[in-house]
């Protein structure tokens, strides 16, 4: 599968439009440099699959979806029973400590809530905050 998707052309079933078509194949070009969104969301955005949508509503929710799911943040019955029905296995694994070496590239950073990280100023490293798109 690799070598499929790193030599083979991409190819697409009868039911896929030609639109469609146009934009999975710029999204999936095996060049990142050529690659659609390289330059930016704005790039995507502006394709003509996306002709018919208005950024600016769909950015204040004006929008409708054309489908919604039932069901709550738990809901399953989008999942196969062959997955749902398995009993969940504990996946810790003992005595998985980080060697000194690796602990050490992390010192310094903290979790803070909300998905940011913060790192604190040692005296010979420079600050390191990333931003979030929330911020």
């Amino acid at each position: 599968m690799y070598r499929k998707i790193l030599h083979e052309e991409l190819t697409f079933p009868p039911e896929v439009t030609p639109l469609a078509r146009n934009i999975l194949t710029k999204l999936l070009e095996k060049n990142p440099d050529k690659r659609l969104g390289n330059q930016g969301a704005h790039e995507i955005k502006s394709d003509p699959f996306f002709h018919d949508i208005n950024w600016q509503k769909m950015y204040n929710r004006e929008i409708t979806p054309p489908f919604r799911p039932d069901g709550g943040h738990a809901d399953t019955s989008n999942f196969d029973e062959e997955f749902t029905s398995q009993m969940p296995v504990d996946s810790l694994v003992e005595d998985s400590q980080l060697t000194q070496s690796v602990q050490q590239q992390f010192e310094g950073f903290t979790y803070v809530g909300g998905g940011n990280m913060t790192y604190q100023q040692t005296p010979n490293l420079s600050t390191f905050r990333p931003q979030s798109q929330f911020d």
